[in-house]
């Protein structure tokens, strides 16, 4: 592995952090750039530039009953983050949050699944 990356210095070693199958394919640039022209179009159009209250930011999270992979992946060198898909696991407790432009929260939803 050693003589590997003596002769690909643009590579290097990293932890890579854990994604879903769906996120792997579709986080591309292009499909991140064209949800966010569509959501300025729908923020303009309803005049929410003065409203921040209606508009919600939603995220969720999951964790599995096995510990995360610390299995080093090769890259490119300057990389921030790279993604590994997630493994399935029989137990997952998923948490879902939601907060608002203004800072008002919704109580967070937890989902337990036990296989």
């Amino acid at each position: 592995m050693r003589a590997f990356k003596a002769r690909h210095p643009e590579l290097t070693s990293q932890t890579a952090d854990s994604l879903d199958k769906a996120r792997v394919h579709g986080a591309t640039p292009e499909s991140i750039g064209a949800f966010f022209q569509l959501y300025k179009a729908l923020y303009v159009k309803h005049n929410l530039e003065e409203k921040p209250h209606p508009i919600y930011n939603c995220d969720e999270t999951g964790f599995g009953d096995e510990p995360r992979s610390r299995e080093k992946v090769l890259c490119q060198t300057g990389r921030k983050h790279v993604y590994q898909q997630q493994q399935t696991t029989k137990e997952h407790i998923t948490v879902h949050c939601c907060v608002n432009a203004s800072g008002d929260t919704i109580p967070p939803f937890i989902m337990w699944d036990l296989g």
